[in-house]
């Protein structure tokens, strides 16, 4: 049953529950805890253009002097490690891993419809 499409709202959670399942998928299992996460989405956000939007209306970016960050996606981020989704690979907290087997994977993204599914696999092969 697909769950997940234009019409419905997802949390900022729920759309880095999906993004881990697809960076899965294209063989990533570690995301950069930096910076250049939140700027990383932020700029396919931006670049993404009206069709995909919607998977970003419930995160906020705030701009500043020379900085852009995100409650949302840090947030969301310790929520997964609360959830055993991800886990911190260094004592240094620069990198998490990914804990989620492709099978598994799979599964969470069937609740979206192509579409969806499609452009969550284009923002995980822009965090390569």
């Amino acid at each position: 049953m697909k769950i997940l499409s234009e019409e419905h709202r997802i949390s900022g959670l729920s759309l880095l529950r999906y993004l881990c399942a697809a960076m899965v998928l294209q063989k990533l299992t570690t995301i950069a805890l930096d910076d250049s996460l939140v700027q990383r989405i932020y700029k396919f956000k931006r670049d993404e253009g009206p069709d995909g939007q919607y998977l970003f209306n419930d995160i906020e970016f705030r701009e500043g002097v020379g900085n852009l960050v995100s409650n949302d996606i840090w947030t969301g981020i310790n929520n997964l490690q609360t959830f055993g989704v991800i886990g911190k690979f260094n004592p240094s907290y620069e990198k998490a891993i990914i804990y989620l087997s492709e099978s598994d994977a799979k599964k969470i993204l069937e609740a979206c419809d192509d579409k969806t599914r499609n452009t969550l696999m284009r923002l995980a092969a822009s965090l390569k």
